[in-house]
């Protein structure tokens, strides 16, 4: 877990460092955050096929077969963020714009660090479930993993998810105008 967890809050705490800076323009990425969730939240929670952004590499089966020790460190690294590879969420890609909307630089790399620490155990209980349930070298198979995904309706909790925080973005934009 922890080769999951640590690499992925130190990445996002980068993350955080990078996108403060654009705390400037914040209306702008307030109005571009509020599209996002609407479009993708929507999206999500009808159960349509928008494909969110995200990378289509996979984890290559030479990684699966390799030795443990190398396996964990490479798998956290890869996985562990969930920004290199595929990720079924269009949750994730909307707190890169959310961490430059924290009020300091050392909140959005708190912040940043804990939504990685959070995504890293989330991803490493869910690629050690399923490679419990059908097996380490099907685990990583992208259509196993969407029928198990499609089973426990987690894309359209995301969507509603999105949602709400959409609702709430729009509501602060709203106020900043008036």
């Amino acid at each position: 877990m922890a080769t999951f967890a640590i690499p992925a809050a130190l990445i996002w705490a980068l993350i955080g460092g990078i996108v403060w800076p654009l705390h400037s323009v914040w209306v702008v990425i307030l109005a571009i955050g509020v599209a996002y969730a609407f479009l993708y939240g929507a999206s999500e929670s009808l159960g349509l096929r928008l494909q969110g952004p995200s990378f289509d590499w996979q984890v290559p089966l030479d990684w699966v077969r390799a030795p443990r020790m190398n396996l964990m460190l490479m798998w956290g690294v890869t996985l562990g963020p969930g920004l290199v590879t595929r990720n079924p969420f269009a949750s994730l890609w909307i707190l890169i714009p959310l961490l430059a909307l924290m009020p300091s630089e050392a909140s959005s790399l708190t912040i940043g660090a804990l939504v990685g620490l959070v995504h890293g155990l989330a991803r490493a209980s869910s690629v050690l479930a399923l490679a419990s349930e059908v097996g380490p070298e099907t685990a990583g198979n992208v259509d196993v993993m969407r029928r198990h995904l499609d089973r426990l309706r987690l894309r359209q909790y995301d969507g509603l998810l999105l949602l709400v925080l959409g609702g709430i973005l729009l509501i602060r934009l709203v106020r900043s105008a008036g």
